[in-house]
């Protein structure tokens, strides 16, 4: 990682800086003046964000030494992709595409609310490719980051969003922890039936995560909900990143029954969960098999699983395809 310029000489990171193949954006950006997002340009080998306030895209592109005379257009009809601008926060990437502006105002929207005539193939192109940029991978510390396309309009309109969880062009974006809630919950459901306890499900998530290096802590302390007496030792997880908000628990039902107790991957309500300690021991693979009955290698990676959501979702809004390549939602 190399500093090209603070904002003022002297000042320090959280008054906004330029960086060039930053590496945990989630330090750089904590408690900076701008907000928890940074300006970013993409090129083939390099990635510069910069938290300077009121820095855009072309001055970034200068300071940095990179070029964005080969910035992605719209329609490319040549192969590959150039270099790419958008926005950087802690836990997302959004790409920014203008449409040409010779653009009718007809053509884009059509005049009667639909979505515009998009060729999404392009789209899952530029997402595929910044998802599984290396530079990217080491900026956020993850490597399924989260990547969503804003189509900006020229007219000043309400931009279309577009990402591999909502593979359709919408006025919507998609808010990146919820679509991680979502796929972690359909990879760590295959575990739900399992025949153990919180402590061994626990154990077992846990080993789970560690296979993946998804950072997280098992904790184990006391559940406290109304009207329902006490869970004096319960063990969950709690995540560091991909849903850094979020727990794990899939055995708080058995205890408390299901009635208004979340299930899965979520954000806990205050008071609810009150740790005492964390277990630290590793969890070793014959560990896992004992407790699940099956080996660690059976399961499915989450990469493997946030792929199968994404092309099994492309498949579903594929059906409402339209000849042009547009879809709706």
């Amino acid at each position: 990682m190399k500093i090209i310029e603070f904002a003022h000489p002297g000042a320090p990171i959280t008054a906004g800086a330029t960086f060039l193949n930053p590496f945990n954006v989630k330090k750089l950006l904590k408690g900076c003046e701008r907000g928890p997002t940074a300006s970013m340009v993409l090129t083939k080998r390099n990635l510069a964000i910069s938290s300077i306030p009121c820095m855009d895209h072309w001055s970034l592109s200068v300071s940095s030494g990179l070029s964005l005379d080969e910035i992605d257009p719209f329609f490319a009809s040549q192969p590959g992709i150039g270099a790419l601008r958008g926005w950087l926060s802690q836990d997302e990437v959004t790409i920014e595409l203008w449409r040409p502006d010779d653009e009718t105002h007809e053509d884009f929207d059509k005049g009667d609310g639909d979505v515009p005539a998009i060729d999404v193939k392009r789209l899952d192109e530029i997402i595929k490719y910044v998802t599984s940029h290396q530079r990217v991978h080491a900026a956020l510390r993850t490597k399924t980051p989260f990547v969503q396309v804003c189509v900006l309009c020229a007219n000043g309109r309400k931009p279309w969003y577009y990402s591999s969880v909502q593979p359709f062009l919408s006025r919507e974006p998609v808010e990146p922890m919820q679509a991680d809630i979502d796929r972690l919950n359909q990879w760590l459901s295959i575990t739900d039936d399992l025949p153990v306890e919180c402590d061994g499900h626990a154990r077992i998530v846990s080993a789970l995560l560690i296979r993946e290096n998804i950072d997280h802590t098992v904790l184990y302390g006391s559940l406290h909900f109304p009207d329902r007496p006490p869970v004096n030792l319960h063990y969950w997880i709690r995540l560091k990143e991909v849903a850094p908000r979020c727990i794990i628990d899939y055995r708080a039902r058995m205890w408390l029954g299901e009635e208004g107790i979340s299930h899965g991957v979520f954000v806990p309500e205050r008071g609810r969960y009150m740790a005492q300690g964390e277990l630290t021991e590793p969890y070793s693979p014959l560990i896992f098999e004992v407790l699940s009955g099956r080996k660690l290698e059976e399961f499915p990676t989450w990469a493997e699983t946030c792929q199968n959501i994404a092309e099994a979702t492309a498949r579903d809004a594929g059906d409402t395809a339209s000849p042009t390549g547009s879809l709706t939602p």
